[in-house]
């Protein structure tokens, strides 16, 4: 091996540059040196363009649901509620009738408006604690408990399977001489029965007048109103039943038993699957029995006060055509009477109409059995 060799070698084995190596690594720092201090300039930009404006369906989602981030759980239970009240009204729609769409018309609405009216306050609360406001689905989840509090707290008629099928029994007025309908007839300013019970959608309820008054006095004795234990008429022929006959009468003022709402009341089967009942009777005035053939026009009891007293705060008749015999838990069924007077004139076959005054007075027809005396 030549000397030159063996001096690259050794030049190598400590680190030194080879010769002729030390020029170029010299240039190559000038020029890392040079590139640092005078970098190359980076590409401009271009500037963004500006979204195009949603439409039609794409627009109404997003302003039913801007922001972003995560949907809160919140939101999850306001879309399940809103969909199970969409549902509710729904099967109510398809009049399937039994005993299924009377307990979703009873407690269903209440149930999601309460339900509801948690969730927003929980909603509320939530988007106080975590602002903005413009989160992810907070609007839409607002949006739909609004309509669940808002369309779930309008009372609305039962939409009865028998709506379209009328009974055929021809009824008479269930009272001699003339009378106050309170409540009655098909349109819901007129029968406030319509607007909260299955049973009781064509419901009816009579109070006595005389002299342009329901009682004497002040009215703070059941003795006092002309209607009391006056005599309550089989309004056609039927079997008796149902019989209760134990609820006391309460004063005027005061409710009564909520667990029988009805009070003392006699149901009568008139029809195969139709149930007439005569509610709100005084106690103890019941002389018929279960299975017994009533005839039209029979006495079968007396007016009381010993129903819960809500609609008609003072003794009155109260009747009305159900589905089956057992109180409450029937479908309303739409009847007319036949061959009675109001106010005046003559009806061949009618409903007849109440309603009550701003003041509470009643202004509904004043009706009578058709030929009757007072």
């Amino acid at each position: 091996m030549s000397k030159r060799s063996r001096r690259e070698k050794r030049r190598a084995k400590h680190g030194a540059p080879a010769r002729g190596a030390s020029g170029t690594g010299a240039a190559e720092g000038d020029a890392g040196s040079a590139s640092r201090a005078n970098p190359k300039p980076r590409p401009e930009r271009e500037p963004r363009r500006p979204a195009a404006p949603l439409r039609g369906d794409d627009a109404l989602v997003a302003a039913l649901d801007p922001g972003a981030g995560r949907v809160e759980v919140w939101v999850h239970v306001a879309t399940a509620l809103f969909v199970a009240f969409c549902a509710l009204i729904a099967f109510l729609g398809l009049r399937v009738g039994g005993a299924a769409p009377i307990v979703a018309y009873r407690y269903g609405p209440t149930t999601l408006f309460l339900l509801s009216m948690a969730t927003l306050a929980v909603g509320a609360f939530a988007c106080f604690r975590r602002p903005p406001m413009r989160r992810k689905g907070r609007v839409r989840g607002i949006v739909m408990l609004a309509l669940v509090i808002g369309i779930g707290s309008m009372p609305f008629p039962y939409p009865s399977s028998r709506e379209r099928e009328p009974s055929a029994v021809p009824f008479t007025l269930p009272v001699e001489g003339e009378w106050r309908v309170f409540w009655g007839g098909d349109e819901r300013a007129k029968n406030r029965y319509a607007d909260w019970f299955a049973d009781r959608r064509w419901g009816m309820a009579l109070v006595r007048e005389e002299g342009g008054a329901t009682h004497t006095g002040d009215g703070a004795a059941l003795a006092d109103y002309h209607a009391w234990d006056r005599p309550v008429l089989a309004p056609a022929r039927g079997i008796v039943a149902v019989v209760v006959d134990d609820v006391p009468d309460h004063a005027p003022g005061r409710r009564g038993d909520r667990g029988r709402p009805l009070g003392n009341h006699l149901a009568m089967e008139v029809a195969p699957g139709e149930f007439l009942f005569l509610t709100n009777l005084r106690e103890g005035s019941i002389d018929r029995v279960v299975g017994e053939t009533v005839e039209e026009g029979e006495v079968v009891a007396r007016v009381g006060h010993s129903g819960l007293g809500t609609m008609v705060d003072e003794p009155h008749l109260a009747l009305h055509l159900q589905t089956t015999p057992r109180a409450r838990r029937g479908e309303a069924i739409p009847w007319t009477f036949r061959d009675y007077e109001a106010d005046g004139r003559p009806v061949e076959r009618g409903l007849p109409v109440g309603g009550i005054a701003r003041d509470g007075r009643p202004i509904g027809q004043v009706v009578r059995r058709a030929g009757a005396g007072d």
